[in-house]
């Protein structure tokens, strides 16, 4: 058989040359074969990469499940949780709570993992995001907030207005004010609701 470096080569050429049946055969043959070879992740980020661009969207979820559990480690395993999430909100599937019982985002479930075994990771700050969105979809105001805050604390850089939201669910949501103050403290100087959340926290400080 041919080695992994070749497989890899071909599924790029396939790839390029527009032949996405061929390229996918090249990265499932190179992920089955040197499974062994960490490289094999790699194969699998490939596929479901091109399984998603034609429409395969359950067979990419389970070609990035596959690298997950398989290769944790890798330096594929972050962007696949990102891109496996994507899909599954995407694909609109859902999930049992394991609280609850009810049924809920799948995509909620896979930002969480991810946020959990790399809270540092530039992807936690986009996983973080899109977590607090489909919690706030939910009604789960108050893990909503918490989870911005979270976003505004880890990435103080950020350009996602993650502070001002959470003030804005504490003040509007949840009639926290203490914490809604705390939130708009945080929203950086060059954030465009900088001002705005400077006029918040005087307002609330008079209340």
């Amino acid at each position: 058989p041919l080695g992994l470096d070749s497989l890899l080569l071909l599924g790029e050429l396939n790839s390029a040359l527009k032949r996405p049946e061929q390229a996918m055969t090249n990265y499932r043959d190179a992920s089955v074969l040197y499974a062994s070879d960490s490289r094999a992740g790699l194969a699998l980020f490939r596929l479901a990469q091109l399984q998603a661009v034609q429409k395969r969207r359950r067979d990419a979820i389970s070609s990035y499940e596959a690298l997950i559990s398989r290769y944790p480690q890798s330096g594929w395993a972050i962007p696949a949780m990102l891109s496996k999430a994507d899909i599954e909100e995407k694909e609109g599937l859902k999930v049992s709570d394991p609280r609850s019982g009810r049924a809920m985002p799948a995509s909620l479930l896979t930002y969480q993992a991810l946020v959990a075994a790399h809270p540092v990771s530039p992807e936690a700050e986009q996983a973080l995001w899109n977590l607090g969105r489909l919690l706030a979809d939910l009604d789960r105001y108050d893990e909503a907030a918490e989870t911005y805050l979270k976003l505004a604390r880890t990435f103080p850089r950020t350009q996602l207005d993650a502070a001002f939201q959470a003030g804005e669910w504490y003040e509007r949501k949840l009639k926290n004010t203490a914490q809604a103050i705390n939130a708009y403290r945080l929203v950086p100087a060059g954030s465009k609701n900088a001002n705005k959340a400077a006029d918040r926290i005087s307002k609330l400080g008079r209340q």
